[in-house]
């Protein structure tokens, strides 16, 4: 349970794989931090409840929790893989809408923007488009040749991960960006940086025309989660989030 946040301002540094950040800490009481959106609202899971402060989510009958997608800040969705069932949030965490995917198994979702969320089809190995209120689907790329094992989005992009490649698309079904990438399943994206780890460290991504993976390091550091924010990252370790810039 969040009860105290509070930040320690100072000057410090991290060295790992000869990487060099500038911090501020933030320190939480023991909790599992999910996922941290654009307002910077921290959203911890625990014994299957999610906690956004004073607000609280928990739904009985469907069990565990396997995605939390907060990439709009006042539409959040809580996917329940098991039951193939999506649960629409406000931001004060109380229920909008259940969504149940009857016609395709899937394994991942995110949040579309309008009436409209991303999944990834697990039958075809597809991403597709699903409108809410239709309840219709549309691919928007040919199956992928290997499995899909990670997915990240905001409400006009998506990072589809699978075991060789990372491929950008947008709304529209066009394919931005593909990079030969052999990694672990620790896709995260806010809209703009993509962090995605392999067994040599974490890394960072900003689509442009002259865009590359940048190298983090981090190995040595071995954080649980990274959440990207702006030109800042969170790095989630045990019970600590500390908030790093971006190197350059």
């Amino acid at each position: 349970m969040l009860n105290r946040v509070f930040f320690l301002i100072f000057a410090s540094f991290f060295v790992s794989a000869q990487t060099l950040f500038d911090s501020n800490e933030i320190v939480f009481e023991s909790a599992d931090v999910v996922a941290i959106n654009s307002l910077e609202n921290f959203f911890e899971l625990k014994n299957e409840t999610l906690i956004n402060g004073s607000f609280r989510y928990y739904n009985v009958l469907l069990g565990a929790i396997s995605q939390v997608d907060v990439s709009n800040p006042i539409k959040i969705w809580v996917f329940y893989k098991d039951f193939q069932t999506a649960i629409q949030l406000d931001n004060t965490l109380n229920p909008i809408q259940k969504v149940v995917f009857f016609d395709a198994f899937i394994s991942h979702i995110g949040d579309a923007s309008a009436d409209r969320l991303w999944r990834i089809n697990s039958d075809s190995n597809q991403l597709e488009l699903y409108t809410v209120r239709t309840q219709k689907s549309i691919p928007l790329y040919a199956p992928f040749a290997e499995p899909i094992i990670g997915f990240a989005s905001s409400q006009e992009f998506c990072w589809v991960q699978t075991s060789s490649a990372l491929f950008l698309l947008n709304t529209y079904g066009s394919l931005l960006q593909k990079i030969p990438f052999e990694g672990k399943e620790t896709l995260a994206f806010d809209g703009k940086v993509l962090l995605v780890e392999n067994d040599l460290g974490w890394y960072s991504f900003t689509y442009n025309k002259d865009s590359s993976l940048q190298f983090l390091g981090l190995k040595n550091y071995l954080p649980q989660r990274l959440f990207p924010s702006g030109n800042y990252f969170y790095i989630y370790k045990g019970n600590q989030v500390t908030k790093t810039k971006l190197p350059n």
